[in-house]
């Protein structure tokens, strides 16, 4: 259910879409002028606001401009002005879309969906930021892995063989595999977690194995 405020000075249309969109299943609040609209916008965070131009205390632009200056709640004008000249000019301003008088309630109602919908961010979105933000450590841990002194390297021919493997593998986990580490080891000194003490059995011996592999490649 979504919140929708309502500023028209009619309480004819106040009245009419109040029972559509309590309808539609949505919450609903209204004012009959600017000022109280701004204050009710401020107050209750609505997801989605109608807006008449023609208000008695000011006009419905100046409105948009006032509330645009600190919010982006999405908006939609519900007016009479029909001309060209008004919709480019209020869209302009900021309003995200435009409905004249009289209007269609099954048009109404659909511009609202298409409006939250654009608000609430989609699954996919949420995913492909999650993935951004999990390359973007992976990187980082790769970076750390490079800069950090490897505690179990104790000959020259070691310390190459192990920043070779780091600069092949993808992060921790495929570092683990690279040197063939068992199941239960945990990050390796090498890695992010300096000074955790963790020892690798017998690294001279991995470092040797992974080295003649990356040669290879």
């Amino acid at each position: 259910m979504s919140h929708i405020l309502v500023i028209d000075d009619e309480l004819s249309i106040r009245r009419l879409l109040r029972i559509l969109l309590e309808g539609a299943g949505h919450e609903v609040s209204s004012a009959e002028d600017a000022s109280h609209g701004l204050h009710e916008l401020a107050l209750s965070k609505p997801d989605l606001l109608i807006l008449d131009l023609g208000l008695p205390d000011m006009d419905g632009l100046e409105a948009l401009r006032r509330l645009r200056e600190w919010t982006q709640l999405p908006v939609l004008i519900l007016s009479a002005r029909p001309g060209p000249e008004d919709k480019v000019t209020a869209l302009d301003v900021g309003a995200d879309d435009y409905l004249t008088k009289p209007f269609d309630a099954s048009e109404l109602l659909a511009r609202m969906r298409a409006l939250l919908r654009r608000k609430t961010p989609r699954r996919g979105d949420a995913f492909h930021i999650s993935e951004q933000h999990d390359a973007r450590s992976e990187r980082k841990q790769l970076v750390e892995f490079e800069e950090a002194e490897c505690r179990h390297c104790e000959t020259g021919q070691a310390r190459r063989n192990c920043a070779g493997v780091s600069r092949l593998v993808g992060g921790a986990a495929d570092t683990h595999r690279a040197f063939n580490s068992p199941p239960g080891w945990g990050r390796p000194a090498y890695g992010t977690g300096r000074g955790s003490g963790a020892v690798a059995p017998d690294p001279d011996r991995r470092y040797g194995e992974a080295g003649r592999g990356s040669s290879g490649a």
